[in-house]
């Protein structure tokens, strides 16, 4: 695994999310999700910071990742935290051929995405967790 930059300076806190969202990777690159269910809890990191953490752990982990697998694992980890998320898919032509995109919405708000804006999205979300 390539080193993280100031691994040093992120909280205990910050180093667990960190290592939950290389879990998350892991499991979203070895399976695909089968049914969702809500966690009653408070979270304990706003949507932001769980986008940065398998953002992170996305360019660390010893595997190439790729949009679906950076979404799955953040709607997982948004899941797991008790955060409402939105798997979205979209699709766009370039070129004559049909390209697809996934990304993750937290209230409306695009998240570890840049991309999102340049595909359209299916009418409904793939995955809703509450």
């Amino acid at each position: 695994m390539r080193k993280i930059r100031r691994w040093l300076e992120l909280s205990w806190r910050e180093r667990m999310l960190l290592a939950r969202a290389v879990v998350y990777l892991v499991i979203a690159k070895l399976e695909r999700p089968t049914t969702s269910y809500t966690v009653l809890r408070r979270p304990r990191f706003d949507a932001a910071r769980l986008a940065w953490a398998v953002y992170i752990a996305s360019r660390n982990v010893p595997f190439q990742t790729t949009c679906l697998d950076r979404a799955l694992a953040l709607f997982r980890l948004s899941r797991a935290e008790g955060l409402a998320a939105e798997l979205r898919i979209g699709v766009r032509t370039s070129d004559g051929a049909l390209e697809a995109h996934a990304w993750v919405e937290h209230d409306g708000v695009v998240l570890l995405d840049e991309e999102a804006s340049r595909f359209v999205a299916f009418d409904a979300p793939i995955l809703i967790s509450k």
